[in-house]
């Protein structure tokens, strides 16, 4: 009887200690899930950054290129020169036009991109939302219990497609800046109208913000794929269907951006 009881109580206290361990692996697992999406997070606030600084700056360029237009324009109303040098002012404020018209869908770009990062999270936000409205309604457990099932690997897949448009702004976003030196290259002029050494040190932080909240993310996913390959949490990521997590790899492969000044 003794025996029989030690059994028991023995067998109980394994349940017990199981269901307790799984519970811990399990908090643990989705804490680092919750830090790949946070460290996603830091990424977007870093490209957010990054926009800032390339859309201040191209509002400064397009200001300086307007008002030489317009100055161009009203010398070429009022110089009485040569006809070789009516056409070359003409030229010259016509390709300050182009390059204007250029650096407006240059930002138009971008700001759809942007755009599209905001819904993604506006509809992650809802559905989020939702999840706890079925939690909070007694009537809906089954729904529910569905939803705990797939909640891994929809979040998985939510933050491998954020990075996935994240990937694809900041290749956008290099090509900007591949346009910006173009500019300053094809047009010194600019110097001594925008500081180039100021827009230099901006662009050299915000890069520095977005390498050091890449690094971040890059070091939490591979924390959270070596941890999910390992047993026994690879039986916990298994049963809740936890799928590993994409890194981020930006190409840096600058768009071409031409502006013909001559």
């Amino acid at each position: 009887m003794n025996i029989g009881l030690l059994l028991g109580a023995a067998g109980v206290c394994l349940i017990l200690i199981g269901i307790i361990g799984f519970v811990l692996m399990y908090n643990r697992l989705q804490r680092l899930s919750v830090k790949v999406d946070e460290a996603a997070s830091g990424i977007d606030v870093a490209l957010e950054k990054r926009w800032d600084l390339l859309n201040e700056l191209l509002a400064a360029v397009k200001k300086y290129l307007t008002h030489e237009y317009e100055t161009l324009t009203g010398v070429t109303a009022l110089r009485s020169g040569t006809e070789a040098e009516k056409r070359r002012l003409d030229q010259q404020a016509e390709a300050s036009a182009e390059t204007v018209r250029s650096i407006d869908r240059e930002i138009e770009l971008q700001g759809r991109n942007l755009e599209k990062i905001r819904r993604q999270l506006e509809e992650e936000r809802d559905r989020g939302g939702r999840f706890r409205n079925r939690r909070e309604n007694p009537g809906s457990q089954e729904l529910l219990q569905g939803e705990r099932r797939q909640a891994g690997r929809r979040r998985t897949d939510a933050v491998s497609q954020k990075i996935g448009v994240l990937s694809a702004v900041h290749r956008d976003l290099s090509g900007v800046t591949a346009g910006i030196d173009a500019l300053y290259e094809q047009y010194p002029l600019l110097n001594s109208w925008i500081s180039l050494d100021q827009y230099q040190r901006g662009a050299f932080q915000a890069e520095e913000h977005l390498q050091a909240a890449r690094r971040l993310y890059n070091a939490n996913v591979s924390l959270y794929n070596q941890t999910i390959r390992t047993i026994p949490w690879v039986i916990v990521a298994a049963l809740c269907r936890m799928e590993a997590a994409d890194f981020y790899e930006a190409d840096e492969k600058k768009r071409d951006f031409e502006a013909d000044f001559d």
